[in-house]
C-alpha cells in the first residue's frame, strides 16, 4: 500500500459506531424487493459483495417510510411499514453479511419523492409537496401541499421505521434528504415552502421538518444510535428544471452556500451525527448526478466549506473514484470519509484492490449513467454499463469451463476486449487479433474529449486485463477470409465494429466524419458545422466549443438526441452546455449539399446556403460485418457481436460479449 494511502484504511467513529476504514458505500435506488416490500436475495448478495470488496459502511438506497400519502409504485424503494415482519428478516440477513466482513450498515430512510417524483413511481395521483406546485418532470401535473396532520405522520413513520432498521440489525440510518430537491429538502427551500403552519416561514421553520425527525428516532432508538443526514449544501437551481453549469453565475433558486452552512451548523448542533455532503437538485441534476463533464471530486470544496463550521464526521463523494484523489481529499483535511457510488457498480472490490496495491485491476467507471440510472427510468433493473454482473451478483456469475477450447477474436475494440477476458478467465485459450496499432477500436477515438478520459482509463484496463490473463493479443493484423486461424479455432468471434455513415449527397467528398477529426486526421475550421444532433455530434460540438470554435449543428429532427438519448442527467448537461457555448442549432433541417466552404439545407420548405469551412458528418454508424459473411461457414463455431452485429453503445457491446462467452 503507498503511504499517501494509509489514512484512508484506519478507523472513524460516527456516533459510537466504529468504521473499519473512510470508504462508506453510497446510497443508490438499486434494490429489488419481494412481494412484501422487502430487500430479496438478489439485493442482499449486491451490497454483500460491496462489503466483501473492502467497503467500511454500506448505506443503502432509499427506503419509503410510509406507502399511504404518497402512494408509490413498487419498484426499487423497499417500504418497512408494508410488511414489518418480512422487512427486519431480509434485513437481519443482509445486516448479518455485511457484518461478517467486519463492515457497517446504516438504513437510508426518506421521507418521500416530492416535486422531483418521476410520474410514472407514483400511483392514484397521490403527489404532494410543502407548498402546492408543478412536477419537476410533467409541469402538467400539480402536487398538493402536505396538511400539517401528515407531516406529524410522516415524523412517526420515521421513528417506527428507524427502530425497524435497528431490529433488523441496521447500525444506523442516514435520512434521505437536505439534498437533491426531494420532499424535506423542498421544506428547507424558501423558494418551494410558502406554508403558514410551524413548517414553514424563517429558516428555523422551514429546518423543524428534519429537526423533528432526529428528535423521534432518537428517542425511538436510543440517543447513541446514529443518525446522518444526505445534505447539498447549493442547490444550483437557475430557474425551474434549469441548472447553473460550474463556472455561471445566476441568483440562486434554491439554497445558497451561505445558508447552508447556517443549516450545517444548525444540524449537527441539534443532534445529527454526520453530513453526507453534496451538491445539486433534479432541477439541475448533473450535480447530484455528475456525468463525465463535471470535475472529478467536485463536492470537495463543498465539504471543506462544511467542515469548517461542523464537529461530527463529513462524508463526500461525487467522482471519486478515482484512488490518489481519495487518498489527498482525506490527508488535505477536505472530508474524513470517502463516499464512492457508481465506482463500487464499476468494481466492488475497488477498496481492497487499493488496500492491497493492485490499482491497475480496479475497473474504472465511465460516468455515463448508462447502466444505473438510465435503465432505472426505463423501470428495467439497475446493474453498470461496464459491469454486467452488477446487482446480478449470482445471476450473471460464471465458472471454469469444463473443457478448454482454443478462442480466436477478432477485433480489439471494448466488445472484443470483454470477450477475450471473459473467455480468458473461463480458462480457455486466447488470440485477440486487431487491425490497428493499439487496442480499443472505435472507442478509443470516442475517448479523444478531455471530458471523456474515463475511457482512456476502461481502455488501460483493458489492455492491463490482456496481459495479466495471458491473452495473445496480435495488433496491425488485418484478418483476411481465408486466413487459416479461422477453421483452426474452437470458437470465432467476430467483433469488427462498425463505419461512420456517408449519405448519397452531392459534394459528400467535401464533408469529413467525426472520427477523422477526432483521430486528428481532420483540424476543424475555426468555424465549422456538425450535421447531425445525436449523441455524437452533440458532444463534439462541445469539445470543439470548448477549444474555441464556433459550431453550428444541422440536425433533421424536430430536437436534439431525438434517438439514442443519454439518461436526463446528461442530456440535461449536454443541452445547457450547447447553450452556454452558443452552439448554433438548426432544427428540422435537411443537408442537401456540401460545396468547399459551405452546405446547402433544406428548411422551412426552402434551400439555403450556409457558410461552412469544415462540414462533419456526425450521422450514426454502419456495421463491419462483411468478414463475418465470408467466414460464417468456414469456422467450426462463429459469433458477432459488439457494433459488428449492429452499431450500439458501450454498455450493450460489452453486456453482449459478457453473455456469450461466460456460456462458451
Amino acid at each position: 500500500m503507498k503511504k499517501e494511502y494509509e489514512a484512508l484504511f484506519t478507523p472513524i467513529r460516527i456516533g459510537k459506531v466504529e468504521i473499519r476504514n473512510r470508504f462508506a458505500m453510497a446510497p443508490m435506488a438499486m434494490g429489488q424487493l419481494d412481494d412484501h416490500w422487502a430487500y430479496k436475495q438478489e439485493s442482499i448478495d449486491y451490497f454483500t459483495e460491496r462489503a466483501r470488496g473492502g467497503t467500511g459502511l454500506i448505506i443503502t438506497g432509499a427506503n419509503f417510510i410510509e406507502n399511504r400519502i404518497e402512494k408509490h409504485r413498487k419498484a426499487s424503494f423497499p417500504c418497512p411499514l408494508e410488511d414489518p415482519q418480512s422487512y427486519m428478516t431480509q434485513l437481519k440477513k443482509m445486516s448479518d453479511n455485511i457484518h461478517s466482513y467486519n463492515s457497517k450498515l446504516f438504513v437510508q430512510l426518506t421521507a418521500g419523492l416530492g416535486r422531483s417524483a418521476i410520474p410514472a413511481m407514483i400511483l392514484d395521483n397521490t403527489f404532494v409537496a410543502p407548498s402546492a406546485t408543478t412536477n419537476r418532470w410533467d409541469p402538467s401535473i400539480q402536487h398538493r401541499a402536505l396538511t400539517t396532520e401528515e407531516i406529524y405522520e410522516l415524523i412517526k413513520d420515521f421513528a417506527t421505521c428507524a427502530m425497524l432498521a435497528k431490529m433488523g440489525g441496521a447500525d444506523g440510518i442516514e435520512v434521505h434528504a437536505v439534498h437533491e430537491g426531494y420532499l424535506l429538502d423542498n421544506f428547507t427551500m424558501e423558494y418551494f415552502n410558502h406554508r403558514e403552519d410551524e413548517f414553514g416561514g424563517d429558516l428555523m421553520g422551514r429546518l423543524r421538518f428534519p429537526l423533528a425527525i432526529l428528535q423521534a428516532v432518537k428517542q425511538a432508538c436510543g440517543k447513541d444510535f446514529p443518525v446522518i443526514l444526505r445534505f447539498s449544501l447549493k442547490s444550483f437551481i437557475r430557474a425551474e428544471r434549469h441548472g447553473i453549469l460550474p463556472g455561471e453565475s445566476y441568483p440562486e433558486l434554491g439554497r445558497d452556500i451561505e445558508e447552508g452552512l447556517q443549516f450545517a451548523k444548525i444540524l449537527t448542533e441539534v443532534g445529527y451525527d454526520a453530513l453526507n455532503v453534496d451538491a445539486g437538485s433534479y432541477d439541475a441534476w448533473y450535480w447530484a448526478h455528475p456525468p463525465f463533464f463535471q470535475d472529478r471530486g467536485l463536492y470537495l470544496p463543498f465539504a471543506e466549506k462544511v467542515k469548517d463550521v461542523v464537529k461530527v464526521p463529513v462524508l463526500t463523494a461525487g467522482r471519486m473514484g478515482y484512488p490518489q484523489l481519495a487518498a489527498d481529499a482525506l490527508n488535505d483535511g477536505k472530508c474524513d470519509m470517502v463516499v464512492l457510488g457508481r465506482p463500487l457498480l464499476a468494481d466492488p472490490e475497488f477498496v481492497n484492490k487499493m488496500r492491497f496495491g493492485n490499482v491497475a485491476d480496479i475497473r474504472p467507471c465511465l460516468s455515463c449513467h448508462d447502466g444505473c440510472f438510465n435503465r432505472a427510468h426505463s423501470m428495467r433493473l439497475m446493474s453498470c454499463a461496464v459491469n454486467p454482473q452488477c446487482n446480478r451478483e449470482k445471476e450473471a456469475a460464471f465458472a471454469r469451463a469444463d473443457t478448454q477450447k482454443n478462442c480466436l477474436v477478432i477485433g480489439g475494440g471494448p466488445a472484443g476486449m470483454e470477450a477475450a477476458r471473459v473467455l480468458a478467465l473461463r480458462g480457455h485459450h486466447v488470440t485477440l487479433l486487431e487491425k490497428e496499432a493499439r487496442l480499443g477500436g472505435m472507442y478509443r477515438w470516442a475517448s479523444v474529449p478531455e471530458f471523456k478520459d474515463d475511457g482512456k482509463l476502461l481502455l488501460q484496463w483493458y489492455e492491463h486485463q490482456m496481459e495479466s490473463l495471458h491473452v495473445q493479443v496480435v495488433v496491425n493484423c488485418e484478418v483476411q477470409p481465408e486466413d487459416s486461424r479461422i477453421a483452426e479455432a474452437d470458437v470465432v468471434i467476430c467483433a469488427t465494429g462498425s463505419h461512420a455513415f456517408l449519405p448519397p449527397i452531392k459534394g459528400i467528398e467535401h464533408g469529413v466524419t467525426a472520427v477523422d477529426v477526432l483521430k486528428g486526421t481532420i483540424t476543424a475550421a475555426e468555424e465549422t458545422t456538425i450535421i447531425g444532433g445525436g449523441l455524437v455530434g452533440c458532444e463534439l460540438a462541445i469539445w470543439l466549443s470548448q477549444h474555441g470554435k464556433r459550431v453550428r449543428i444541422v440536425e433533421m429532427a424536430d430536437k436534439l438526441m431525438s434517438t439514442g438519448a443519454p439518461a436526463d442527467m446528461n442530456k440535461q448537461m449536454i443541452l445547457e452546455l450547447l447553450e452556454h457555448h452558443h452552439v448554433d442549432i438548426r432544427l428540422q433541417a435537411k443537408l442537401k449539399e456540401i460545396r468547399e466552404n459551405s452546405i446547402v439545407i433544406e428548411a422551412n420548405g426552402n434551400d439555403q446556403e450556409l457558410e461552412s469551412k469544415c462540414t462533419i458528418l456526425a450521422l450514426g454508424y454502419r456495421s463491419n460485418r462483411s468478414l463475418y459473411d465470408q467466414i460464417l461457414l468456414k469456422a467450426k463455431d462463429i459469433y458477432n457481436i459488439g457494433d459488428s452485429a449492429h452499431p450500439k453503445d458501450i454498455m450493450e457491446g460489452i453486456w453482449d460479449a459478457y453473455e456469450l462467452c461466460s456460456h462458451l
